[in-house]
């Protein structure tokens, strides 16, 4: 099976590539980490 098979069977709404999985991915781990810090640096703000 070639590539250009697997295309025209290929379900539309999977037609994610990979290189905006991983973008997707990246960004959500970072606003994981900026949530977290936040949360951080509002209990040290508190807690002084």
């Amino acid at each position: 099976m070639t590539l250009a098979d697997r295309e025209a069977d290929a379900d539309p709404r999977r037609a994610v590539s990979v290189p905006h999985r991983r973008l997707t991915l990246a960004n959500s781990v970072l606003g994981a980490v900026i949530v977290a810090l936040d949360g951080t640096v509002l209990t040290i703000a508190r807690t002084a």
